[in-house]
């Protein structure tokens, strides 16, 4: 169909025309709700339902069809988007389903929360993102993020190392610790650390040096943060 061969909004835009000349052929409406949903493109599906976009009643209606979890979470941005804070609690507060949400999912949510002023919320979903289960790398790597975010150090190191020690083969749990430790002149403690799960960071000494060696091989701003730290030495 010709959907596949448009950019979304060109594509949204021909079955909109398709539906002032056909209103009563129902897989129209289907497809234009589901493309612009598939998009992003939610003030289309707004002023689709809802001429002047101002029942949010019925807009809500309209994404209820959107009914997996995933998509109630894409909906929960929107909803975020507009302010909508006592929609968006109500879609939080609704059980996830066999599957818990996704840390990343959450993790997003909640950075966006915090980019629209509501910080309160945001630091709900981070408190819940550092006590939930971990059962996979990355419930411990956003555990971790959400520990520094609020500014608990001690709490996104022990987090990190958990995550560690659980799945010693994440790189990015070790990139994050390594990061962690380089911006904490923490370096002592992550040579000790990594070597007490038999991963060799290639460097026998614990040299402020080799330590800025090693930070250089995964990520050279974090080697000059060591290096600016320790500059009278």
């Amino acid at each position: 169909s010709f959907e596949r061969l448009l950019a979304p909004q060109e594509a949204a835009d021909r079955l909109e025309a398709q539906l002032v000349r056909y209103p009563d052929v129902p897989y129209l409406r289907e497809h234009l709700l589901r493309i612009s949903f598939d998009n992003g493109l939610f003030d289309r599906i707004a002023r689709f339902v809802d001429a002047e976009a101002n029942d949010p009643e019925a807009i809500e209606v309209a994404l209820e069809q959107f009914s997996e979890r995933r998509q109630q979470l894409k909906i929960v941005e929107y909803y975020i988007d507009k302010g909508d804070i006592s929609r968006v609690k109500r879609k939080l507060s609704q059980a996830p389903g066999d599957e818990p949400d996704p840390s990343g999912s959450l993790w997003n949510i909640a950075d966006r929360l915090e980019g629209k002023g509501f910080a309160a919320e945001a630091r709900e979903i981070h408190q819940t993102l550092t006590t939930r289960p971990r059962e996979n790398m990355w419930d411990a790597y956003f555990a971790g993020a959400s520990a520094l975010r609020l500014s608990d150090i001690a709490a996104c190191l022990t987090i990190l190392e958990e995550g560690l020690r659980k799945y010693p083969e994440a790189v990015e749990l070790r990139h994050f610790y390594l990061q962690m430790c380089a911006h904490q002149l923490k370096y002592d403690r992550y040579f000790s650390f990594m070597e007490s799960l038999s991963i060799n960071p290639q460097h026998g000494s614990r040299s402020v040096a080799e330590f800025y060696i090693y930070a250089m091989q995964l990520d050279p701003l974090i080697a000059e943060a060591v290096i600016l730290n320790y500059k009278d030495l």
